[in-house]
């Protein structure tokens, strides 16, 4: 009886231990089979839509602030077409913010408010939550646009429309300069939206944005409208009929500077805005061939 009372003991000792084990390990596989799913899930949420918090995250807070720094402009929103527009100093801004009042139904007697966001009648993209701004830019059904110009024609024309017979250089830069030489070196030091880079957000926001050129002005403003679905006959006979004085105002600056180039750049010139702005060349294709070789 001693030795049997011994046997049966081992005997259940061995048994307990067999089932303990088999219940850890049935589960730790489920554990691991759960945060696998749970993995896939959320892949695949992620994959579909991205949403709640995830969109934080996509902006950095630098980004959000470049995206609404009011000295260089925030980009125009458009809610009644759900168009984002990056407009930029320099490549037609007026031309743009125009547009825009008149085809929301902005009244007239705004439109020489262009330049003061309170009165123009525009939304900017600073008039909206950090949240709002994530999801409005990373939600497809919004487009994005921009509008850019040649760099080197882009800073031409700051430099024709700013620095000769004008204060803003000297109340900007605190210093007059003489030639457009002297410009593009003051340039290095004294920034300004009129002729910074034209790339205000990380490159591969580009990659999924409507980029219109100076060259195209008048394709790009129908191809644009268009996309959105502003584009109608009305819209039309208004751009073409340039006798409009909202529309002559809008030229009032226009510098003429792509058919100066050669009459101000030299090779070396050339050659140092070329390097300065290269993300302009890379994010928007732009032709880095030197006008003065040609």
């Amino acid at each position: 009886m001693t030795i049997f009372r011994f046997d049966g003991r081992r005997r259940f000792r061995t048994l307990f231990q067999a089932v303990t084990l088999t219940i850890v390990f049935v589960i730790i596989l489920k554990c691991l089979t759960q945060d696998n799913d749970s993995s896939k899930n959320m892949q695949i949420k992620e994959t579909i839509k991205p949403s709640g918090d995830i969109y934080s995250q996509l902006l950095s807070a630098n980004d959000l602030e470049r995206l609404k720094r009011v000295e260089r402009g925030p980009p125009i929103v458009v809610p009644r077409y759900k168009l984002i527009f990056f407009w930029n100093q320099k490549s037609a801004c007026s031309y743009w913010k125009r547009v825009f009042q008149y085809i929301q139904g902005i009244p007239r007697k705004q439109f020489q408010f262009i330049h003061t966001p309170e009165r123009s009648g525009l939304k900017y993209l600073d008039n909206y939550s950090n949240k709002s701004i994530s999801q409005m830019m990373n939600d497809p059904t919004w487009i994005k646009a921009t509008f850019v110009r040649e760099p080197r024609e882009r800073l031409l024309s700051a430099y024709l429309d700013k620095a000769i017979d004008n204060s803003f250089v000297l109340e900007k830069c605190n210093r007059s300069v003489k030639s457009f030489a002297e410009f593009i070196e003051l340039t290095r030091t004294c920034k300004d939206p009129h002729w910074e880079s034209q790339v205000r957000l990380p490159q591969h926001y580009y990659k999924h944005m409507i980029v219109g050129v100076m060259e195209n002005l008048p394709d790009f403003t129908e191809k644009l409208l268009r996309k959105v679905g502003a584009w109608n006959e009305t819209v039309r006979h208004w751009l073409q009929n340039r006798k409009r004085n909202d529309l002559v105002v809008t030229r009032m600056h226009a510098t003429n500077a792509k058919n100066k180039i050669l009459k101000y750049y030299t090779y070396s010139l050339e050659k140092k805005i070329v390097t300065r702005y290269q993300k302009d060349y890379d994010v928007f294709g732009f032709d880095r061939s030197l006008f003065t070789l040609k």
